[in-house]
This record gives C-alpha cells, structure tokens and sequence, in this order.
C-alpha cells in the first residue's frame, strides 16, 4: 500500500504499488512562483552586497581549480558546496551580481518544492512562499544557508522513497552537509533518525541511505574542525547556556525585525523589556506543543527533537551565530511538519495544529514585509557605494591598502580586483586567510605609514579604505586627503572611508 498524506489539500498519489514520490502540484506551485518572483527580484535588486558574501565569491572566483580552492577555503570553517557552485559562476561571468542571480534561482526553487510538494494545505503553503526565510533571509542575502534549504526540502521529496530509492535521499543528506554548520547538524538530526528507523524496522535497504549521508557529514565535518593556525571567527557561544539558547526557538518562529536601519540580525522579541526574560520558558513550551500537538507521527517528531536538540547545543557551546544561523530551527520545524504528512497513517494536525502552522507562517510573512521594507529603505553596506565612487573617480586601478581587509571585500570583487593590500597581513590579495598570525595596526599612524610604503613602492598615489575615520593627527602629517566616506545600516560594515595617499609628498 501506498504511503502518502491523508491532509486536506495535500498532494496525494493513487494507484502505486509501492511508494512513490508525490506527484507535483503544478498548477498552484506555478502560480506561487509567478507571484514570488517580482518579490524575490525586488528584495534583491535592494540588497547591498556585504563582506561575507563577497569573501565566497572572491574565494571561488582566485581559484583556478577545485583543489586550489579547497586549500584556499582551508581557514574558512566552512563547508565547500557553495563555493563550489560559485566557481561555476565565475567562470561564465565577472560580475558579483551573477552570485545573486544564482541565488533568486535557487530561492525560487525552494519556493516552488515547498508549493508543488509539501503535504500542507494550499495557504499555507503559499504562507510559507512569501516567509522571511524564503524571501528575504535565504534569498536577498547571497549565502549557503539558502542552498542547504533547498537540499532540506529535496530530502523530504525523496522521504516516502527513502527505502526504495535510498541512494536519493541519502545523496540530499550528503550534500545538505556540505553547505554550512547548521545544515550539518540538520542532515545528522535525519541520519540519526533514519538510522532508528532501520534499527527498529530491521529494514536492510534502507541502512544505504544512512551510508551515503555518512560520507557527506565525514566530509563536512573535516570542513568545520578548525584547523592548526586558524582565527577563530564568529560570536561565541550563548552566554545564557542551553536555557537562554533554547530562546532561539522564538527568535526563528516569530523573525519580525524592529522598524529601524540596523534591522538585520535582530527581533522585536528581544526589545520587550522584562518579558524578555520569559523568552527561555516560551521557547521550551513551544518546542514540546510542537511535538506532543502539532506533529502526530513518531518519526517527525523524533527528528523535530533530536534537529532542535543538535542546534540549540550547538549555540550554547560553540556559536550563537546570527538569524542565518538559527533559522535553521525553523527548517527543522517546517521538515518535520513535511514529513509528518508523507507518512502513512499520520492523522491530520486538527484545528489546534493547522492553527499553530497559520500563526507561525503568519508571523514568517510579517517578518518579509519588514525586512524588505527596511531593505529598501537603507544601505545594507557600504562596499558597492564605495567602489562605484572609486571607479567614477578614475581611481579604480590606483593601489589599494585596506584596513581592515575584510570590511573592504566588496570593493575589490565590484572593481574586479585581486591585488589589495592588507594591512594587518602586509600581504596583497584578495579574500581574507583566517590565520592567528593576522595583527591589527596597533595605531592609525601605522596605518597610514604602510600605504604610504605601498604608494611609494608603486611609485604612485594609492587608496586607503578603511571602516573607521581616520585621526586627523595621523592624516595632516602625511598629508593624506579623505575623500569619501559611506554609512550602511549593519552592525559591522556601518562606515567606510576612501582616502587617497600621496607617494610623492608622503612624509614630507
């Protein structure tokens, strides 16, 4: 007998002998897409790029091979698949943007699995479309984590086939580790279901799913462990330990930024005063009415357990991260609602259940509303203001000495650039190697003497950017002459400044 969802509105299939995957819901999913995309092209053609997403462009694009990238990707702390995809990108064009084209594609692939195959009813299906994940958070912004989506959802696809098919849905597991941290835990939160499963059904096929993923997480976890030299990057882990993190939950259910220009990364939940303290206990009341109310069959409620377990441990011992990073709770919760629905004899949610879904994704579509409000409204970062100046100017080819170098990352990738000077390397390049050895200048005067040795060196003017002012004392004895500076709404690339440095008078 055929193993499908009995849900109102889902996709069922009929007349198998054995399961299948879900025949798509094509009509519905066509008209989801067609009114996602004008939202996805806006939010993009709004966004800024920033560092972190320039570094993987700069990363793929000075790579002439796969292997070279893998040795250069050595200190990223990051798994290779996006990059990997991106050195595709940069083979067929030079423009950074090509990496935004890239990534409205793979958004709008998510959008169309969720609205052609989840075993949800339509609305909330079409809620989930326009949620501030899928529009703004993994789409706008040119990361991994949108990619390791759309394997997470490629995954609970190929679910009702996991045994007659093994090989497909452990594929999706391997690769789903190998675009980010979170997105390894999410694929180990699977295995070790799947692997439950097999144990307690004593289904030998399926133990070929559990291999395939295997390799993929072996693979992923090399990535991540830091390796010797490394600069450790990142925020730390939660200060609140497993408690304040588990405060997460809320953080990912209800992503509603506040109405202001440093918007990104933040909540409105966490500007509420005393009742932000209450957040913890919210947080663990959820997690158990999702999984004792609004998911019925065991295996989805493990893996909702063991996935929102993985991550939140992970943010209270090792990284905190930022909404990127936790949203991931919400995947997990939105995969274990899809597989809940493809397993034979699940009941329905009932009206409780399909009332929690409504809120949840409700409060998701406020978040997109806001995010691409402000979006629009502000400079997400300054880098792409800065380098067309730069090039306006007729300076795009002058040296270049950047300090620090990785706030100044999206300046080298517009202008096309591979021979920055770093000023905490003393090294000229393009993305940044996250080795101990780096050293902050311990003074602007530092600063502005080793672009003075760079403009003398290069017998010509040269270019400072840096992302702080620079003290008018350092400046005057050298002469160097601010000419430009750029403010955005992100906490860590809120300034730049262009300075030009004269070669001939430096010093004098």
């Amino acid at each position: 007998m055929q193993e499908t969802s009995t849900r109102a509105g889902a996709p069922v299939m009929a007349g198998a002998t054995r399961p299948g995957l879900p025949r798509a819901d094509r009509g519905f999913s066509l008209g989801v897409v067609l009114a996602f995309l004008p939202c996805a092209l806006f939010a993009m053609s709004h966004h800024e790029l920033s560092r972190d997403e320039m570094q993987a462009w700069l990363l793929a694009r000075d790579s002439p091979t796969p292997f070279v990238l893998f040795r250069n990707m050595a200190y990223e702390g990051h798994p290779p698949l996006w990059h990997l995809a991106l050195l595709v990108v940069t083979r067929l064009s030079p423009d950074p943007r090509a990496m935004c084209a890239l990534h409205v594609a793979i958004g709008t692939a998510v959008v169309w699995l969720a609205a052609a195959y989840a075993p949800l009813p339509r609305p909330l299906r079409a809620l989930f479309a326009f949620g501030y994940f899928p529009l703004y958070e993994y789409l706008a912004i040119s990361r991994g984590y949108g990619l390791g989506v759309l394997l997470a959802l490629a995954f609970a696809v190929s679910f009702p086939e996991r045994r007659a098919r093994p090989l497909l849905a452990g594929s999706f597991l391997a690769l789903l580790a190998l675009t980010s941290a979170v997105g390894w835990l999410v694929a180990c939160a699977a295995i070790v279901v799947l692997a439950g499963e097999q144990i307690s059904q004593r289904k030998a096929r399926g133990w070929y799913a559990v291999g395939v993923a295997n390799l993929g997480l072996m693979a992923g976890l090399y990535c991540l462990v830091p390796k010797p030299g490394q600069a450790l990057q990142g925020s730390g882990p939660f200060r609140g330990g497993p408690l304040g993190a588990i405060a997460l939950v809320m953080d990912a259910m209800v992503p509603i930024p506040p109405l202001r220009p440093s918007f990104w990364g933040d909540n409105v939940l966490d500007h509420l005063g005393p009742l932000t303290e209450a957040l913890p206990v919210v947080g663990v009341l959820l997690v158990a009415w999702m999984a004792l109310v609004v998911l019925r069959a065991p295996v989805a409620r493990a893996f909702y357990l063991v996935g929102t377990a993985l991550l939140v441990a992970f943010f209270a011992v090792l990284h905190l991260g930022q909404t990127r990073h936790f949203g991931y709770l919400f995947v997990v919760f939105f995969l274990s609602v899809w597989l809940d629905g493809t397993i034979k004899g699940s009941a329905p949610p009932g009206r409780t259940g399909y009332v929690t879904l409504v809120l949840v994704l409700g409060a998701q579509v406020v978040g997109a509303g806001v995010a691409l409000t402000q979006e629009a409204r502000y400079v997400f970062a300054p880098g792409e203001q800065a380098a067309a100046w730069i090039r306006a100017s007729g300076l795009a080819g002058a040296p270049l000495v950047l300090e620090p170098d990785w706030a100044s990352l999206v300046v080298l990738g517009v202008l096309d650039r591979a021979d920055g000077w770093s000023a905490e390397t003393r090294r000229r390049g393009s993305f940044v190697s996250w080795t101990s050895d780096r050293q902050a200048p311990r003074t602007d005067g530092d600063v502005v003497s080793f672009a003075l040795d760079i403009a003398r060196t290069e017998q010509r003017d040269a270019l400072l950017v840096t992302n702080r002012p620079l003290s008018p004392g350092a400046l005057e004895r050298a002469r160097v002459v601010k000419q430009a500076s750029f403010t955005a709404s992100i906490s860590d690339e809120t300034y730049l400044g262009v300075y030009v440095v004269p070669f001939a008078q430096g010093g004098s």
